[in-house]
């Protein structure tokens, strides 16, 4: 192996570890990921730290495309729910959620305007210390709903093009499951070792 190799190899080691020891420490202190983890570290530092300073802790949910400005629908880059989405417009059957779960995304003109009402509010020290930008509490979407509205906005694409590939796609379109119906019958059931049991599955399936 050589020097190159050894270094790319100690890279990705280090990083996999990291990563590993990063993710066992947020579950310890319970924290649902490394993500969550380390913007709880930086409020903690800040409200910490800057105890004296003005401060204004911003937390905006899942932000997604606009709903006005520059023009509805805009957005810049792969967010959140990209992934999702682009999954769904594929032969895919099964999406594993749960019942009542909600999907709260907030349109990023809607969180630019906020921010721009918060650092003005900073400016004159008539701001609170943390503001809560989301839409779940006067505008719940259902992850089924948004589930659903996708995969309408998928057959309607796909109808419009044309052609019998654009059809088979609109007769696969994507059902919300449990997690314990994705892991039976989906591609996880493609492994004997991966099927549920009655001590692992969680009840809310």
């Amino acid at each position: 192996m050589s020097d190159v190799q050894m270094r790319k190899a100690r890279e990705r080691w280090l990083r996999a570890e990291l990563t590993r020891l990063g993710a066992e420490r947020a579950a310890r202190c319970g924290w649902t990921n490394t993500y969550t983890y380390t913007k709880g570290l930086a409020e903690a530092i800040l409200v910490g730290r800057g105890a004296h300073l003005p401060i204004a802790i911003v937390r905006p949910s899942i932000v997604e495309s606009s709903a006005n400005d520059p023009f509805r629908g805009w957005n810049e880059g792969v967010n959140t729910s990209t992934p999702l989405t682009y999954l769904l417009g594929m032969p895919f059957r099964q999406l594993p959620t749960r019942e009542g779960l909600r999907l709260d995304v907030v349109p990023v003109d809607l969180v630019t305007r906020g921010m721009n009402l918060i650092a003005a509010a900073l400016v004159r020290r008539t701001h609170h210390r943390c503001y809560q930008l989301a839409t779940s509490v006067q505008n719940p979407l259902a992850i089924t709903q948004s589930i659903e509205l996708t995969c309408l906005a998928h057959r309607r694409y796909y109808q419009e093009r044309g052609g019998f590939d654009a059809w088979l796609r609109t007769e696969f379109e994507a059902l919300p499951v449990s997690r314990l119906r994705y892991r039976a019958f989906s591609t996880p059931g493609s492994s004997p070792s991966s099927a549920p049991s009655a001590a692992s599955s969680p009840s809310s399936c």
